[in-house]
């Protein structure tokens, strides 16, 4: 947390740190008790006291002093704090199975409480999955649904598929989250470390996708900062530093695979005879040299659901100022159902603009 003179460390064990520009000091105070998240509102800094519903705060304008008075109870529903956060000047106290506002009263004694008719019955699985960026609030909830906060309403926006793979999830509790802008789409970053799974939320379309660095089953950003004008995430794996640029077509050096599947074809119980499919990308996207300067997209299908695929077909997607190629692929044979899935892995501006088939209805 920052409470624009300090930052504010807390450790997962509950020790807490505050930083300026030239020092770092644990809190001595004898009166902090070991907390599990941290918060500021008011230049309060807001600690939730670990493994219960305690929270305290510090001295105005000093993160490093502490009073054993300065504490409050979060007691609407029953359950243990999981995280709090400052929201629109509001102080926003997750629990594991509710969500309680406060807000700054001025009162000399304890100037924080309730807004008595604020209260969601909706809680928090993952402290670090909770997001507050541009009055928009979002967590996983106690339920395993992803929720955006309409005022003080929770509204489900993950889909059922999601859903359905987040309840085989084993542990859920590590989840973490970013948001970022990115040419006018904010997205929602969803990682479950333990699962090793990427979930991303496109506040802008309404859509969600998957995300997964090559080689992984997660994306490798795990943290994120705009600082400078830029998008910056922290790799996981390694601690470095990295800028997020869509005009880079590599990841960290290493190779971005990206594929788009379509929802399945079918025209009742009819047998489908595909004589020719035409993806339309950005064309003459190739290098001048290397792995890109024929830049290739690989087709491959299923006529299962996915149990199965076919081997991959592979066509150009066009050389360097190559601006009038078409991506095409012929006599693709017959099922009554089928699934189209595309992948490039070329270091190259991959843009799908289009998809168009030519398919003829047999008998059943």
């Amino acid at each position: 947390a920052d409470d624009g003179v300090h930052v504010i460390i807390l450790l997962e064990s509950g020790a807490a740190y505050v930083a300026t520009a030239s020092t770092l000091a644990q809190i001595t105070d004898g009166d902090y008790v070991s907390s599990s998240s941290v918060t500021v509102l008011d230049s309060f800094t807001i600690f939730t006291n670990q493994a219960s519903a305690v929270f305290q705060i510090s001295a105005l304008l000093d993160a490093t002093s502490y009073d054993a008075l300065d504490v409050a109870t979060v007691e609407g529903i029953s359950g243990n704090l999981v995280r709090a956060i400052a929201n629109r000047g509001e102080l926003w106290m997750f629990k594991e199975f509710s969500t309680e506002i406060y807000y700054n009263s001025g009162a000399g004694s304890f100037p924080f409480i309730p807004i008595g008719s604020a209260t969601m019955q909706r809680g928090c699985a993952a402290k670090r999955s909770v997001i507050v960026e541009s009055n928009t609030v979002m967590w996983l909830g106690d339920d395993r649904i992803v929720y955006l906060a309409q005022g003080y309403t929770p509204t489900r926006v993950s889909t059922f598929a999601i859903e359905k793979d987040i309840e085989t999830y084993t542990t859920i509790s590590d989840a973490e989250a970013f948001i970022y802008t990115e040419e006018g789409h904010k997205f929602y970053v969803l990682t479950f470390p333990t699962e090793d799974v990427t979930w991303v939320y496109d506040l802008t379309t309404r859509l969600w996708h998957e995300r997964e660095s090559f080689g992984h089953g997660r994306w490798r950003a795990s943290s994120y900062a705009f600082f400078n004008g830029r998008n910056l995430v922290g790799d996981f794996q390694t601690g470095k530093i990295y800028q997020l640029n869509l005009d880079t077509f590599t990841e960290y050096g290493t190779t971005i695979q990206r594929i788009a599947t379509t929802p399945p074809i079918f025209a009742d119980t009819n047998r489908l005879i595909f004589d020719r499919l035409q993806v339309t990308f950005d064309a003459g996207v190739g290098l001048q040299s290397g792995q890109g300067s024929v830049p290739y997209a690989m087709l491959r299908f299923s006529d299962d659901g996915g149990y199965s695929w076919s081997n991959e077909r592979v066509t150009s997607i066009g050389l360097t100022g190559e601006y009038k190629n078409r991506a095409v692929w012929r006599r693709l044979g017959q099922a009554r159902e089928r699934v189209f899935e595309i992948t490039v892995t070329d270091p190259v501006l991959v843009n799908i603009t289009g998809a168009f088939a030519d398919i003829r209805v047999g008998s059943a």
